[in-house]
């Protein structure tokens, strides 16, 4: 009998009242809903007829505003709502698409307070409704008087994305782009591979360091695959301008036996990002590279964006004279520094050393230009010769005891 009630009441007002709710053809939300309990919802007056423009949109931020129509219970609003009842897993919020969960709440504004408020909740414990690309599936609970409510007719107008026209920049492209929703479900894609989006703003994306040639950009949605507008081409070709970078080699330094340090210093990156540099190093002197038999190289030490960074070369041995060059890598081509030699320190052999000047193997030890016998250095020897001593008492190379640089044989 309420129903019934509610029912005529609401018609008059439909076609009587001069109540004021949005236009229908710029919502981007449509179609029915369906409840057992007043029947058919309608989200759009393109979709429900009618004389009066209303309808539901979703905005760019994932909010829903406007209004929905029941000829059983009326005018149903969507945004500019508070007061928000409370409920196992529900969001005190208005209407809103959140990774394509809607939660929150719309309402009946023709609840009477007497028993009947007219929530309608959009997620709660065991139920929920969610965007599907552009269908959404799901119930919403609209408490005892409108109880479930199908949404799986209700769909939301396919987003309007598009791709501007496209710049290069070096080897690098601005991509002015729109995007619907908060921008955070959507993604430029290249040839099926996400942009590496270095920098971006809400409506610019720079693809960097793109390869020579021609390249479909699509935006998609992250969440399910599907393209959002139509694709854009482009021919990314090589500026007159642009070069392989210009590097220089910093000083060898930080020598040990097995080990030393070195660096570069970009002094231009040619007109296009540079992602990669460190050093190469190798015992053959001439214009050697990164790969070439017998080179070894690095780039620990370097970050993006770096342009002087030090690197470590390990696994050198004493005796041979090294090369390093420093090196730096753009969308062009890998650039080289200058060449630069160096040795690693002489080795210390370890030992506490005793003079036998009758011992098969005699061994000189020096340290700060002093002739020591073991730990005590005397000021002004002509020469002194002794063997190192092991742990049983004989002639033993094994050492225990630093001396600097190191022994010599006599």
């Amino acid at each position: 009998m309420k129903i019934s009630f509610l029912k005529i009441i609401f018609t008059l007002v439909f076609f009587l009242s001069p109540f004021v709710v949005f236009a229908g053809s710029e919502h981007n939300i449509s179609g029915w809903a369906w409840s057992s309990n007043i029947g058919w919802i309608s989200f759009n007056n393109t979709t429900g007829g009618g004389s009066i423009n209303y309808g539901v949109n979703k905005n760019v931020d994932g909010t829903l505003v406007g209004y929905a129509w029941s000829s059983n219970i009326g005018w149903i609003q969507f945004g500019g709502l508070s007061g928000f009842p409370s409920g196992g897993g529900t969001q005190a919020q208005n209407a809103n698409l959140n990774d394509d969960n809607l939660k929150g709440w719309a309402r009946a504004l023709s609840a009477d307070g007497n028993g009947w408020d007219g929530w309608i909740s959009f997620s709660g414990a065991g139920y929920g409704v969610t965007l599907t690309d552009v269908n959404f599936t799901g119930y919403a609970w609209g408490s005892n008087v409108v109880g479930w409510i199908d949404m799986g007719i209700v769909i939301v107008s396919s987003p309007t994305c598009s791709i501007g026209d496209i710049t290069q920049i070096g080897m690098d492209v601005s991509i002015p782009i729109t995007l619907p929703g908060n921008g955070t479900w959507y993604s430029l894609n290249r040839d099926g591979d996400e942009v590496d989006r270095t920098k971006h703003t809400p409506d610019t994306i720079f693809d960097t360091n793109v390869p020579l040639g021609l390249h479909t950009y699509q935006i998609v949605k992250r969440s399910s695959g599907v393209s959002c507008g139509p694709a854009k081409t482009f021919v990314v070709v090589l500026p007159p301008d642009l070069e392989k970078p210009i590097v220089s080699t910093n000083p060898v330094y930080g020598e040990t036996e097995v080990s030393a340090r070195s660096g570069g210093t970009i002094i231009s990156d040619g007109g296009s990002v540079v992602t990669e540099a460190g050093i190469v190093w190798s015992t053959s002197n001439g214009d050697f590279k990164i790969g070439e038999d017998g080179s070894r190289d690095t780039s620990s030490g370097w970050e993006s964006g770096k342009t002087i960074w030090s690197s470590v070369m390990t696994g050198l041995t004493f005796g041979p004279t090294y090369y390093v060059r420093a090196y730096a890598q753009n969308s062009v081509g890998i650039g080289y520094g200058n060449i630069l030699p160096f040795r690693t320190r002489e080795p210390v052999i370890d030992g506490v050393c005793g003079p036998t000047p009758s011992a098969p193997k005699h061994y000189q030890c020096s340290t700060s230009g002093k002739i020591t016998t073991g730990t005590n250095p005397i000021s002004s020897p002509s020469k002194w010769t002794w063997v190192c001593l092991g742990s049983g008492g004989g002639e033993s190379p094994m050492c225990s005891e630093k001396k600097q640089p190191g022994f010599k044989e006599d």
